[in-house]
């Protein structure tokens, strides 16, 4: 409505009275000066679970505007008390901090020159549902049966049964559950969750409890996940159950890490196929949560010599590592993704360590591709070289297995050289004064024995097998 305010213009003179009577009834006038009208164009955009913005324009009739007076209520009336105020002339506003699935009005109002224009019509919008995070459940509850539960949805593309929720239906199910009911046609309807973020860098398993009401019926019930609430999205199969029957509480879990190709918000559709007069189908504590591998127990380090250690660890409880890893760097910065080394079992010896050396050893496990986080860090430090270390540091032997000859190399000059059967009785002797060493075991059965190479004062025993 229009606001017009009136300026009253009085004009008298000193003639005489008559004539001043004249005027009275005739040079009285009113002219219009200014009026002051409602914004137009009141739009709301950029709708989410908490905000929105919201525009609009000086009415074209409207003369000068200082500011606008806006305000959010829940109802078609402005909300009583104090409003937000705009000091400055603008025509666009965001208003955060409101309440998730809610229906809200948003007014607003002109300031002209000391006059209120009358509040614009009311705008009404609705917040999304907030999206949830995992780990994500949904037991029902807080539902007042048979109401589904606020921000789920329900589809049905038939004639048949739709879903509800029901209060201690039996058969196993003691609280609130979701139930469809059958009828004389055949079941087409779908139960929708509320949307769900996950990532594509994690993975996820997927459960929920199901069942019916009787041992003679038979319901089928398949789960999907898909990018919205519609049967057209729910392209991803997760379970399909095409004989649930026996009254009784069932069980579904993916049983292993799902993937998602894109990070966003996913929902998750249960989608009722029962046959036509047949019974009810439940569904219960949905759980959507991410498929983690839990870090080794307990690392520990034993027999630590100049170029080597012994280390170990304990299994995770939870899900089952199929391989661990462990990495023995110098770095107390946790190992990049190519430093660590694969073991299929809970304990290594590793050898090929650098005397006096200060290391820090971390153990991950992985689990159906998972990989658990690193361990805190163990510190430990090499010991020094022996004599032993020094004499054999460059020692080899090869072929190992052999036929005729085998090859002795060393760092340091090879004295002497035994070959002993496994009894320790000596079969071969040869003494030398030189780095390397072509021995002749021809002559030998085939089987083990036990080859030592003398050099500065102390030896060196490998085992050796003769083909």
């Amino acid at each position: 409505m229009k606001k017009t305010t009136f300026f009253i213009i009085f004009a008298f003179s000193s003639l005489t009275s008559a004539y001043a009577e004249k005027l009275k009834s005739s040079e009285i006038k009113s002219e219009a000066i200014f009026s002051c009208d409602a914004p137009e164009n009141v739009t709301v955009s950029n709708i989410t679970s908490r905000g929105a913005d919201f525009s609009w324009t000086a009415s074209a009739t409207t003369d000068l505007t200082q500011f606008y007076q806006y305000t959010i209520s829940t109802s078609t009336t402005p909300a009583v008390g104090p409003t937000t105020v705009n000091t400055s002339v603008s025509s666009a506003v965001n208003f955060p901090n409101l309440n998730p699935n809610t229906t809200y009005y948003f007014h607003v109002r002109s300031f002209c020159s000391g006059a209120w224009s009358d509040w614009a019509a009311p705008v009404s919008f609705m917040t999304f549902c907030e999206v949830f995070e995992v780990p994500y459940s949904l037991n029902f509850e807080t539902v007042t049966v048979p109401n589904l539960p606020v921000c789920t949805s329900n589809v049905n593309l038939g004639t048949g049964g739709n879903w509800q929720t029901s209060q201690s239906p039996g058969s196993g199910f003691i609280s609130k559950t979701l139930q469809f009911t059958g009828n004389a046609s055949n079941g087409d309807a779908w139960f929708f969750t509320q949307g769900i973020q996950l990532d594509a860098s994690k993975r996820y398993t997927f459960k929920f409890k199901y069942g019916n009401n009787s041992t003679t019926s038979i319901e089928k019930l398949k789960a999907f996940s898909g990018t919205s609430p519609s049967a057209a999205s729910m392209t991803n199969s997760f379970a399909d159950l095409q004989n649930i029957s026996g009254g009784t509480v069932g069980n579904y879990n993916t049983g292993g890490p799902v993937p998602v190709q894109t990070t966003g918000v996913y929902y998750f559709g249960f989608h009722a196929m029962s046959d036509a007069n047949q019974g009810n189908l439940y569904v219960d504590d949905i759980v959507v949560e991410e498929w983690t591998c839990g870090l080794p127990i307990n690392p520990s380090i034993a027999d630590i010599t100049a170029t080597g250690v012994a280390i170990s660890w304990g299994t995770p409880s939870g899900n089952l590592p199929q391989v661990f890893e462990y990495a023995i760097i110098t770095s107390s910065t946790p190992p990049a993704e190519n430093q660590g080394r694969f073991f299929p079992g809970n304990s290594v010896t590793v050898n090929d360590l650098l005397p006096e050396t200060n290391y820090y050893l971390y153990v991950r496990a992985s689990c159906s591709g998972v990989s658990s986080g690193w361990t805190p860090s163990i510190n430990f430090t090499t010991a020094a070289l022996s004599v032993s270390d020094l004499a054999f540091k460059s020692f080899k032997l090869y072929p190992n297995p052999a036929n005729d000859f085998v090859t002795i190399l060393n760092g340091m000059p090879i004295n002497k050289v035994e070959i002993r059967n496994l009894l320790g009785q000596k079969i071969i002797e040869s003494n030398h004064n030189t780095l390397d060493v072509k021995l002749d075991i021809s002559s030998l059965q085939q089987g083990y024995y036990l080859l030592s190479v003398y050099s500065e004062g102390t030896n060196k025993t490998v085992r050796l097998l003769k083909k």
